[in-house]
């Protein structure tokens, strides 16, 4: 004889929608009934879409998109159709030279939405009985004055694909038109603030009479603060991520050996996704020559420096000589700054921070600045971001 045993569940399966009501994607604030919007072609900054999707109701009840129909949920060119590439969680956006003219983020990032809108603290979702909400950030490339379309699309755990295409409604789609930001000099001030060793009253007087000094030369953009703050490694004429850059320069008043008249400069800047800082920031190897100079860690003076500027400090001594200094140091601490900072619009501003020239009278005491542009080499292996003076 034989046994048997058979188990009876009293378990269904679980039901799952059938058909779509609605597929829409939205420009959030854009034009057209939020089907045409406009973005700063940066690479950083975002353009928050909104994706609708709802079912229908099968048997009278409701059933979202699953969890999985969600994760496969993206943008998709117009043209080719292929999807617009989704940014790792740790890119902030499409860097000059990275393969990708557009793509999208999950997330919001640091810089103001392309929108006019004020970024979502978090990955913003929303689910209910038969409604599916999800926000998508596109982020562009694209050459300036382009425009490209786009729809959304995801696949059923049935393995179809759905697009909001698939219906004539006016958001099936969207229009996207990359713009370029459009900066002129006098848009930007860089202005010195006498802060420690007196003077300050008058500009001749401020270097003449007093020697042992410190100034503030506070770099601003009259439009927007800026956010981020880099300073680029640079071999020639190329930026190299290989290379250390140096974060201080040095200079003396004279060409001799025996010359003590000396000058060097930290920076102060107040990245939004750091802590404020509390002290200036010197080259490790500017700071082995103030270790020497037994000087302690310099305060931010609170007075003088405002997040959203960059502050390059310059102080001047007239005890340091020339010929105390090792040659490679020297050689270190010599080169220009190349500074990349980003705008609180995600828009670069490339500049080059200098002493004046040395054939120039009391060269130390004095700052500039002048604007390079950024040139992308495609090399076989990988882009090669070169500069160039645009003064």
């Amino acid at each position: 004889s034989g046994h048997s045993v058979v188990q009876h569940s009293d378990l269904e399966m679980e039901g799952s929608w059938k058909e779509l009501n609605q597929f829409t994607v939205r420009v959030m604030s854009g034009q057209d009934g939020n089907r045409q919007g406009r973005q700063f072609n940066n690479g950083f900054q975002q353009l928050e879409l909104e994706v609708y999707v709802e079912t229908a109701q099968v048997n009278g009840k409701d059933y979202p998109l699953s969890v999985t129909e969600l994760a496969t949920l993206g943008l998709y060119h117009e043209r080719t159709p292929e999807r617009v590439s989704t940014l790792a969680l740790e890119r902030e956006g499409i860097e000059l030279g990275d393969p990708e003219l557009w793509a999208v983020s999950t997330r919001p990032n640091r810089f103001h939405l392309a929108n006019g809108r004020a970024a979502a603290a978090a990955p913003r979702r929303a689910v209910t009985n038969r409604e599916s909400i999800v926000y998508l950030y596109l982020h562009c490339r694209a050459g300036a004055g382009q425009t490209r379309q786009f729809y959304a699309g995801f696949q059923a755990d049935s393995k179809q694909m759905h697009y909001s295409t698939d219906t004539t409604v006016h958001n099936a789609r969207i229009e996207v038109s990359a713009a370029q930001l459009q900066v002129l000099e006098n848009d930007y001030s860089f202005t010195r603030q006498r802060v420690d060793g007196g003077g300050g009253n008058n500009e001749q007087d401020d270097f003449d009479f007093f020697l042992t000094t410190i100034d503030y030369w506070t770099f601003r953009y009259a439009h927007a603060k800026f956010v981020s703050c880099e300073v680029l490694g640079m071999e020639g004429n190329r930026v190299s991520p290989l290379t250390t850059p140096n974060i201080s320069m040095i200079t003396w008043e004279g060409p001799s050996q025996n010359d003590r008249m000396f000058s060097y400069t930290g920076l102060i800047f107040h990245d939004s996704l750091e802590p404020y800082p509390e002290t200036v920031e010197f080259d490790t190897a500017m700071e082995s020559i103030r270790k020497d100079l037994e000087l302690d860690a310099l305060p931010v003076d609170r007075r003088w420096y405002a997040s959203g500027s960059l502050v390059l400090v310059n102080l001047r001594r007239e005890d340091v000589y020339r010929r105390t200094l090792q040659d490679w140091v020297k050689r270190w601490l010599t080169p220009s700054l190349v500074v990349l900072l980003r705008d609180e619009n995600g828009n670069s501003h490339y500049r080059r921070f200098s002493y004046l020239s040395t054939s120039k009278p009391e060269h130390r005491n004095y700052l500039d600045h002048i604007s390079v542009s950024p040139n992308v080499l495609n090399a076989p292996q990988r882009a090669v971001l070169t500069l160039h003076n645009n003064a």
